[in-house]
């Protein structure tokens, strides 16, 4: 059983301490954003997180459209027109996934059938994607492949910038998983020699 502890932002895997994706990535210098300003970072973090609901509740058809923040209305507006130019079928809306063996956790965004191909979508509501964002997307297919038939498994990841009245889709770089999983057994080294 996977668990999330939201304030301290820890995973488990049966009670036992599992890292994250992207905390994985943090413990080796990826993605760590503690150089930019508390003052730049918190509106940023917050608004990927109102975001990500977004997304989210559209998916889940509850999203309240009338009540949504208004500067959310544009990013919405791109959202559908993604919607309208594929054909997506959610499979697992932010579903916690880990790999027991190598106890590794992560979220990803959405699991769908992505015109007819079984793909991760990875929202990203910033200006600019950071390439960090290739490894930790790479992270959850390595993670939601473990263990399933060659048929089973997912076939691709996209990582979705999400634009004012529009979208980008950016194809997961090819050496994404593997980068990922030799990073994971790394960690568990560095972990076992400290």
């Amino acid at each position: 059983m996977i668990t999330f502890e939201e304030k301290s932002h820890k995973y488990s895997i049966d009670n036992v301490p599992a890292v994250g994706v992207n905390e994985l990535l943090k413990s080796f210098g990826i993605g760590d954003c503690s150089h930019i300003p508390e003052h730049i970072l918190a509106p940023a973090a917050d608004f990927g997180k109102k975001g990500h609901l977004m997304a989210r509740y559209h998916f889940e058809n509850r999203l309240d459209e009338e009540n949504l923040d208004n500067k959310l209305k544009p990013y919405l507006v791109g959202l559908k027109k993604l919607c309208s130019g594929h054909k997506i079928e959610p499979l697992a809306i932010e579903k916690k996934i880990g790999f027991k063996a190598l106890m590794v956790c992560g979220t990803p965004d959405l699991v769908c059938m992505f015109d007819g191909v079984k793909t991760i979508l990875d929202w990203k509501f910033v200006r600019a994607i950071r390439k960090s964002s290739h490894l930790s997307t790479g992270g959850y297919v390595y993670i939601a492949n473990t263990g399933l038939e060659p048929e089973e498994k997912v076939k691709q990841a996209k990582i979705i910038h999400m634009l004012p009245n529009d979208y980008k889709i950016i194809d997961v770089e090819y050496d994404a998983v593997n980068e990922f999983k030799a990073l994971l057994l790394a960690w568990h080294i560095q972990k076992a020699y400290k």
